[in-house]
């Protein structure tokens, strides 16, 4: 169990996720949505991490809520780091999109103990996102809308992760 002190360090200047994670995150939801339009019906072929978000999201450890979601918005903005010349988004929306997503990672990360890990599951997840959709899928318009897609599911359940995050 973490003590006092040590959730305090953790947690100082951390009002960010409780005040502002949330609205940042509707955002990106927003413009994820705005960028491409309607999601594609197709299934992503990756199952989603539901496991992963079942056990962060019942922790009582709150450092370990704010590593995940850390974590999480890494993964996503390091995909939407990749080959995209593909897309057929809205440009204008996909860099707001990545604007956003940095600044999300900039701000958790303020809030992320040195001494956390990374998920393994979740990164099992993003590395198979890469592999099998965008790789295997040559980067094509296809592959990105399918992890669109799988961004949406993510960024919703970290709506959920954050609202349960008492500090």
């Amino acid at each position: 169990m973490m003590g006092q002190a040590s959730l305090q360090s953790v947690c100082f200047g951390c009002g960010w996720i409780q005040h502002r994670f949330r609205t940042v995150n509707s955002e990106s939801l927003s413009l994820l949505k705005r960028m491409g339009g309607d999601y594609t019906t197709d299934t992503v072929p990756v199952r989603f991490p539901s496991e992963a978000y079942k056990l962060v999201l019942f922790s009582e450890k709150t450092d370990e809520k704010i590593a995940f979601l850390s974590d999480t918005i890494n993964k996503i903005r390091d995909l939407f780091g990749e080959n995209m010349d593909t897309v057929t988004w809205n440009k204008t929306a996909l860099e707001h999109f990545k604007d956003v997503l940095h600044r999300q990672s900039h701000e958790l990360h303020k809030c992320v103990s040195s001494n956390s890990k990374p998920e393994r599951k979740l990164k099992r997840h993003f590395r198979k996102l890469r592999k099998t959709v965008l790789k295997e899928m040559k980067y094509s318009a296809q592959s990105w809308e399918l992890v669109r897609k799988a961004v949406e599911s993510h960024l919703e359940h970290l709506d959920l992760l954050a609202s349960s995050i008492k500090m």
